[in-house]
């Protein structure tokens, strides 16, 4: 997640959310997560952000927003699909991995 936007004309933020949908090893581990994997889970913590002012970004999230699912990091980066906050921020469980 990196971009946030909003609009006056509705009450909802409008987010960016980047997730790369190749595979890639960082630290031993797969960070693929693409818009398929999306879809046939249909609800998925947002783990492991690094950088902080995306994760800050993240903190403001409210249930309702809006995003936009942006596959980065690959041969044809670009939206691949529309999401919706379903809950607000809370600890990543991730972030104390090694």
């Amino acid at each position: 997640m990196s971009n946030k936007a909003s609009t006056s004309s509705s009450s909802a933020n409008y987010y960016l959310l980047k997730a790369e949908p190749d595979s890639r090893i960082v630290k031993g581990k797969d960070v693929k997560f693409s818009v398929d994997d999306f879809e046939q889970i249909k609800t998925s913590p947002w783990e492991g952000v690094r950088n902080f002012e995306a994760r800050n970004i993240m903190k403001e999230m409210r249930k309702g927003d809006k995003a936009l699912f942006y596959h980065s990091n690959c041969k044809n980066p670009g939206i691949a699909a529309f999401a919706e906050v379903s809950k607000e921020a809370y600890p990543d469980y991730t972030a104390w991995d090694p």
